[in-house]
């Protein structure tokens, strides 16, 4: 079984992650924290055979200003070796960031009105013939959670990737996958959140898992 690699901005994703990772049964280990800028050893990655990055809300400004933090060192990594990656809500966009990309400063309608509890929720459409597409199975319009205020269009996109999701009420890039690697796959929404999102949404989990013991 292949050890996945584990890396979130918040304690939330963190938990809510490994409560899936769990439930199927896999070896798993946490990163160090990404807030620390302090670049990390050469060794995190060791033995490594997929990774996660994850986080709700938005990508912290550090991870834009310090290349060597554990997280996007941790990506680059993964992306040198060709290993499955899931990138979800903030690592989304870090991986956008990675590729080259950019980000736009304030989404509205992203997130929960003041005073509103839990996140906010949108319908997405995926796109057909996508990675993302052919393990959600049939049916290209779904209602996900929404918790960032920052984010992508297009013209942010890294042309690099390959946009496999979007908003349908403002088209905001909602997934993005890599077509040179083998499995590299991001969703903007949190996926991890099961009860905000559609059941078949488990099913990327299953796929990353599958993808990491096939590459072993």
């Amino acid at each position: 079984m292949a050890l996945i690699a584990v890396s979130c901005f918040d304690q939330a994703t963190s938990r809510a992650c490994a409560e899936v990772l769990d439930a199927l049964a896999v070896q798993y280990r946490f990163l160090p924290d990404p807030s620390n800028s302090e670049p990390p050893s050469g060794g995190i990655m060791e033995g490594i055979g997929a990774l996660l990055v994850g986080g709700a809300g938005d990508l912290p400004q550090e991870s834009h200003d310090q290349p060597g933090a554990s997280q996007t060192y941790a990506l680059e990594q993964a992306l040198a070796r060709n290993i499955p990656i899931l990138a979800i809500g903030a690592g989304m966009q870090l991986l956008n960031l990675a590729f080259g990309g950019g980000l736009l400063d304030e989404l509205p309608g992203h997130m929960p009105e003041e005073g509103e509890s839990g996140a906010g929720n949108h319908q997405i459409y995926v796109s057909p013939g996508s990675k993302l597409s052919a393990i959600l199975g049939p049916g290209g319009f779904f209602r996900v959670n929404s918790l960032h205020h920052r984010g992508l269009r297009d013209p942010q996109r890294s042309p690099r990737l390959l946009t496999s999701a979007y908003s349908l009420e403002d088209g905001v890039v909602e997934g993005l996958e890599s077509p040179a690697h083998d499995w590299v796959i991001g969703v903007q929404f949190q996926p991890e959140r099961s009860g905000e999102v559609p059941r078949s949404f488990r099913h990327l989990f299953e796929a990353f898992v599958e993808r990491a013991d096939r590459g072993r």
